[in-house]
């Protein structure tokens, strides 16, 4: 028999029978359901089932069990890397469940937010992973589409105040109020600002975590100090340019690209950093690791959120099946912060 026909033909009873165990047995491990046997136990099953080749059937359980064993991400844009990273992360984690994941992207519109929900919706997916575009906080057939739906599903990254359901993201507004204090903290008050408030709602909490943070010192916020950029490297340079021109010390740039054209500028303008202007930066570790010198970054721990999203989302399914109402989870994720090479202490 060759190896392609035994995978077809192995079944779990195959498997019972190489172990000398139960069938019930050998279904709960594989199925990673709860059970009282050994991890030796476990091994030797899981082992078998390696040699055997064996493969679940999934048309035959969703038949049985009214699952199709797949799941659904909606993002705002699979181009950028942040999506991109909470869409690997999110697959490697579903994929360890056994379940398949269908990523699709709205271009960051709350029409086509409306459009992928009806579509993953059709497709029978057992779940769903929601990134909202940033248009989709105020717009109420987002939430209506959301309410109809017959799956479970988990906010992600973006909190809808008008919906009442699973939701994990990252509290941003402490995270740029924990990057304004470290500047602070090392002697800093003429600190700038570069932000994406008009068209991003994480950018307008980070704006107000650096307000907040500057208000608690007695630190006057000053408009001159500040200056407006999408997430655009091009964009960012100019909105630096801008700053240069004043006598800040320090600059918060409140994303990876941000941080990015706002080096480039300061470099491109002969002042060194730290020792003209200090930075920090959102995100990028690669940027923390490979800049010389090293950049100060608030990190968002990207695996940690996909996997608290995961678990929170099979356990809305399993729940949903067993019909047990269950509290919805609200969490935001404090992001930490990296301390690079970027910020210089200044004395009296």
């Amino acid at each position: 028999m060759t190896r392609a026909s035994m995978k077809s033909c192995t079944t779990i009873k195959d498997i019972a029978a190489k172990v000398g165990m139960s069938v019930t047995a050998v279904s709960l491990v594989l199925n990673e359901k709860p059970c009282r046997i050994t991890d030796e136990n476990r091994k030797r099953i899981k082992e078998a089932a390696h040699e055997l080749n064996y493969s679940p059937n999934y048309s035959a359980r969703s038949l049985k069990t009214q699952q199709t064993m797949t799941l659904g991400l909606i993002v705002p844009n699979i181009a950028s890397h942040f999506y991109s990273k909470i869409a690997k992360n999110l697959e490697e984690e579903c994929r360890e469940l056994g379940y398949a994941l269908f990523i699709t992207g709205s271009k960051n519109r709350s029409e086509d937010d409306c459009r992928l929900l009806n579509m993953l919706a059709r497709r029978g997916i057992d779940g769903l992973f929601f990134v909202s575009s940033s248009e989709a906080v105020g717009d109420s057939e987002v939430g209506r589409q959301l309410c109809d739906l017959h799956v479970p599903y988990v906010l992600v990254g973006r909190y809808l105040p008008a919906i009442e359901c699973d939701s994990i993201r990252f509290d941003e507004e402490a995270g740029a109020h924990r990057a304004t204090c470290c500047l602070i903290e090392r002697g800093h008050t003429k600190i700038g600002c570069i932000v994406n408030t008009v068209t991003s709602e994480s950018g307008a909490l980070r704006y107000d975590g650096y307000r907040r943070a500057l208000a608690e010192a007695g630190i006057a916020s000053n408009p001159e100090y500040c200056a407006e950029s999408d997430y655009d490297i091009g964009e960012s340079y100019k909105a630096m340019e801008k700053l240069i021109r004043t006598d800040i010390s320090a600059v918060l740039a409140t994303s990876d690209s941000i941080a990015l054209g706002a080096v480039r500028c300061i470099q491109d303008h002969n002042r060194r950093i730290p020792d003209d202007i200090s930075v920090v930066g959102f995100d990028e570790e690669i940027a923390y690791q490979i800049y010389k010198p090293r950049l100060t970054i608030i990190k968002r721990d990207i695996e940690h959120l996909c996997h608290r999203a995961t678990a929170m989302l099979h356990d809305r399914i399993e729940n949903t099946n067993k019909d047990l109402q269950v509290e919805f989870n609200d969490e935001a994720i404090m992001p930490e912060l990296l301390e690079g090479e970027s910020v210089k202490t200044l004395t009296e």
